[in-house]
Formats: structure tokens, C-alpha cells, sequence
């Protein structure tokens, strides 16, 4: 699983996350800078090391970078991809992969999350939670616990 930080956080700020799906048994990198070419080399890492079962997961500015790395990663390397509070990028058009949007109603991202959500092909879900908390916030704030859950069924599933 591949973890894009926001603007404003490192890779370190996903490592609470990344323990719990380490404990779920789940690989993840997250690299150091969030464009769409660090994206791109972290599934690459990913495969060249067995991993054929990815997911993207990207908060804010992350997650225009994985929406970029989906529109130019070899078909097939990707599975799944996870957006909270996401920047707009490329859209989402295979059926092939399964997506997850997840924002606050009150996030100042919301239309560009709302937007990315709307641009994208089927499968997809879309996640909204009370208060304004943006991107990785999410995963601090009340709803931590139901959104850690939710995340872990979504890429287990």
C-alpha cells in the first residue's frame, strides 16, 4: 500500500496508520515527497519486491498525485485507491479499480473532493463525516476509530 502525505506532512506523519496495517498483515511505503512521480516509483518498488495487489492512498495534495500515478501506471498494478479530502487530478476511469472517497461536510476541499468523486468511474464509495477536519486530520480526529475500520474492510475486502 502506497501512502501520499498532504502538503504540510511527511511520510512519518502515516506511520500510527501505517502500524495498523502493518498488523493486518499489509506492506506499505510512503515515500518522502507526494507528486505523481514519487507514486509512481513506490508501486514500482512494490511490484519489483512481489506486491501485485495495490492500493493508493492519498490525503489532500496525495491524492492528486495518486490520481496522476493511476492515469499513467501500467494497467492492471493498481487495485485499489483511497482519497481523503483530494485535491482534483486525472480522472478515475477504470472499472478495474476500486475507490474510496472520504471527506468532512465541512472541509474546505469539499467541492474538489466532491468533483473527483463525481469524474470517476464506477466502482466507487464515497465516505462524508461530520466536522471540518482535512485529509489526514481524518485519521485524528472523533471518527478516527470508524474511518481506521472502514479503510482496513475496503482494501481486506
Amino acid at each position: 500500500m502506497v501512502l501520499m502525505h498532504q502538503s504540510g506532512s511527511s511520510a512519518e506523519s502515516w506511520q500510527s496508520l501505517a502500524q495498523k496495517l502493518h498488523s493486518a498483515g499489509l506492506s506499505t511505503i510512503a515515500p518522502a515527497s507526494n507528486s505523481g512521480e514519487d507514486a509512481l516509483a513506490a508501486i514500482a518498488f512494490l511490484l519489483d519486491h512481489g506486491k501485485t495487489d495495490i492500493t493508493l492512498l492519498g490525503a489532500s495534495i496525495g491524492g492528486g498525485a495518486v490520481q496522476q500515478a493511476v492515469a499513467k501506471a501500467p494497467r492492471g498494478t493498481v487495485s485499489r485507491v483511497i482519497l481523503l479530502s483530494t485535491a482534483t487530478g486525472p480522472a478515475l476511469e477504470s472499472p478495474k479499480v476500486s475507490k474510496l472517497f472520504v471527506h468532512a461536510e465541512g472541509d474546505f476541499f469539499l467541492q474538489r473532493s466532491v468533483l473527483s468523486f463525481e469524474k470517476a468511474a464506477d466502482p466507487k464509495r464515497l465516505l462524508v463525516f461530520d466536522g471540518s477536519e482535512h485529509g489526514q486530520e481524518l485519521l485524528k480526529g472523533d471518527h478516527r476509530d470508524q474511518l481506521e475500520a472502514q479503510l482496513l474492510d475496503f482494501v481486506l475486502e
